[in-house]
């Protein structure tokens, strides 16, 4: 009997699902779980079993998953960032391409004409051809708001492409603004670049900060002439303000990848079925890393890309190895030594890492524990998670 289950939502990458497998991990969505899978299934609080311990989301966002309740149980969520993150470069580009070329609004123009005979149709082409000149994108000018793996690899393509790059990120850690390329200008603030883009592009995680941040103060800036594409998260652009720059011509297009009726209406509105991340390539590298973190979490209590844990190391020196989640409060380290002292428990090795209010702990034991042990650990006031994992 496999020692540890996995619940799956949506479709995963079959790569993904037999590496899982092949390391004795069950993946039975009739079984109690242990860990959860899924890629944009919004999970409810309901669908989260107490057998839980970690859920995984492969691909970036994590808005489907309900973060805070996760952290206060001791679940840890995971995501893959990255893992999908030349896809939805591939597709921002063809939309700079598509945009500036007004090559959608061409298309459904000639196929209103497909009813006229040989004469009369060339002579409409060449005045569609007139219409709908555009204009080539190098030495124009493309402003990234969001510099991470994404934006990051746009404003790469960007540079080959003869584009200047303006760039805004205010959360940028020190690491990644060394990776950037040193093409990219920074600018001074998110108006400035609102202000002097031909093309913006959206690549901001959504969250309280950044919910409808692109909002009547960004888009009274905005050249009537510009492209705003939106790969990121609907939610980041005020819609209200949207739909009035739109049905007034103050914008040239509105590329995104979250379509809805009212958009789906407008002819400067370009929209695409959330097709960011689908690519068989794209589907499998979720899938695989999320498989390495299910593994890596269920059988060694490891971490890594958690988005409310903090990443824990310990190369496993121990059959016994135990896991404790808690409140990052002052001597819970020390509760937890002196409860396994009581029972002559000795720790071999250690490690504690905290994330905001959580702290995590791995123990590498030198015997092993019983339920009476595990019992008196759970009963610390400020842990919420104890899971002991053997070496079987």
């Amino acid at each position: 009997m496999d020692k540890y289950n996995i619940k799956t939502y949506n479709s995963i990458a079959t790569l993904g699902l037999e590496k899982i497998k092949h390391c004795g991990l069950s993946i039975d969505t009739e079984k109690k779980a242990n860990a959860i899978l899924l890629r944009s299934h919004k999970l409810s609080i309901e669908e989260i079993e107490e057998s839980v311990y970690g859920i995984f989301r492969a691909g970036a966002g994590t808005n489907n998953i309900p973060i805070d309740y996760c952290t206060s149980e001791g679940i840890a969520v995971f995501n893959t960032p990255g893992a999908n993150a030349n896809a939805v470069k591939e597709l921002v580009i063809l939309s700079i391409l598509v945009s500036s070329r007004n090559i959608f609004r061409a298309k459904n123009s000639l196929i209103k004409i497909g009813h006229l005979q040989s004469d009369p149709f060339k002579v409409e082409v060449e005045n569609l051809k007139k219409e709908f000149v555009g204009t080539e994108i190098k030495g124009r000018t493309i402003g990234i708001i969001g510099l991470g793996k994404i934006g990051s690899l746009v404003a790469e393509s960007c540079i080959l492409l003869g584009m200047n790059v303006i760039g805004y990120d205010p959360v940028i850690s020190v690491d990644s603004a060394w990776k950037l390329p040193s093409a990219i200008v920074k600018a001074s603030s998110i108006e400035q670049l609102v202000e002097l883009s031909d093309f913006i592009s959206l690549h901001l995680p959504l969250n309280s900060s950044t919910k409808n941040i692109f909002n009547l103060n960004l888009f009274s800036k905005i050249n009537k002439d510009a492209v705003l594409l939106n790969f990121a998260r609907q939610e980041i652009v005020d819609e209200k303000v949207l739909d009035t720059y739109l049905k007034t011509k103050k914008i040239k297009y509105y590329v995104t990848d979250f379509p809805s009726p009212d958009l789906l209406s407008l002819d400067n509105v370009i929209c695409f079925p959330h097709l960011g991340a689908s690519t068989s390539s794209a589907e499998e590298n979720c899938a695989m890393m999320s498989a390495e973190q299910i593994i890596k979490f269920l059988v060694d209590g490891e971490i890594f890309n958690s988005v409310n844990f903090p990443d824990t190391t310990l190369k496993r020196e121990s059959s016994y190895r135990l896991t404790l989640v808690n409140k990052n409060t002052p001597n819970m380290v020390g509760q937890i030594t002196s409860e396994l002292a009581k029972h002559g428990i000795n720790i071999h090795n250690m490690i504690n890492k905290s994330k905001g209010d959580l702290a995590y702990n791995i123990l590498d034991l030198d015997s092993s524990l019983n339920d009476e042990v595990l019992s008196s650990l759970i009963k610390i006031n400020g842990i919420t998670k104890v899971r002991y994992i053997p070496d079987e």
